[in-house]
């Protein structure tokens, strides 16, 4: 559990158990570096943002990220490759943008994303496709940078794309 905004910065950050926060869309936290989540994260209280610099990788059990704007920006923003190896939903709140700018493995796993402000799929830079996905499914304005989104079912954007 988060008690306060926490920045990480190592090679490798494994988080074994749930992470929430102390208190609903306050506490932030961010990584310089990798990390790697065997389970929920912000799924009692969600985070109020979540970072990561590095590479990103949601093994089975790490099936949800939740953040909230309500203290905090709520943001969500993953700077380097995702890599799923289980179906992963990805949530802001109240408000708030998630922000995948790097490229994605699908691991032919499916991802739900929901974000009131953005969902920005690639930065523009550089290898940015999300490849692999079983199923895509996107709620809010969606803006599409990358270079490829592909899956092999569904996509379905539920908002405006830019």
């Amino acid at each position: 559990t988060l008690n306060e905004n926490v920045g990480i910065g190592a090679n490798i950050v494994t988080f074994s158990n749930t992470l929430d926060a102390t208190t609903k869309g306050a506490e932030a936290l961010s990584i310089t570096g990798n990390a790697v989540f065997n389970s929920t994260v912000g799924n009692t209280k969600e985070l109020g943002a979540l970072a990561v610099s590095g590479t990103t990788t949601f093994n089975a059990g790490a099936t949800s990220v939740k953040t909230d704007a309500t203290a905090n920006t709520g943001n969500q923003t993953y700077s380097g490759l995702v890599t799923l190896n289980d179906n992963l939903s990805l949530l802001a709140t109240t408000a708030g943008t998630i922000a995948l700018n790097g490229a994605l493995t699908g691991n032919a796993k499916s991802l739900t994303i929901s974000a009131p402000t953005l969902v920005r799929f690639g930065d523009g830079i550089g290898a940015d496709s999300l490849l692999g996905l079983s199923s895509l499914d996107v709620t809010g304005p969606t803006q599409i940078k990358s270079q490829a989104v592909t899956t092999s079912g569904t996509q379905r954007d539920r908002k405006s794309v830019v």
